[in-house]
């Protein structure tokens, strides 16, 4: 019964730390912008990227279904 308490006891501790730890973490990712950047970097690998604009060009298809012509504008 006393090593269950003593196992028990460890494990509350081990839990509650990382507890602690991850309630820190996330305080720091909310407030602190490079703690931020970093994470997203490292840990979730994400990265930003620029979305270009190419310039448009309509174009028309025309499509024979079932003898029904269909015009497609793109």
């Amino acid at each position: 019964m006393k090593v269950v308490k003593i196992i028990l006891s460890i494990f509350g501790t081990l839990v509650s730390a990382f507890a602690m730890v991850c309630l820190c973490w996330g305080l720091l990712y909310l407030c602190i912008s490079p703690v931020k950047d970093w994470t997203d970097k490292n840990i979730f690998k994400t990265e930003t990227v620029e979305e270009v604009e190419s310039p448009t060009e309509q174009t028309s298809q025309i499509i024979d279904y079932e003898n029904k012509i269909i015009k497609v504008e793109v």
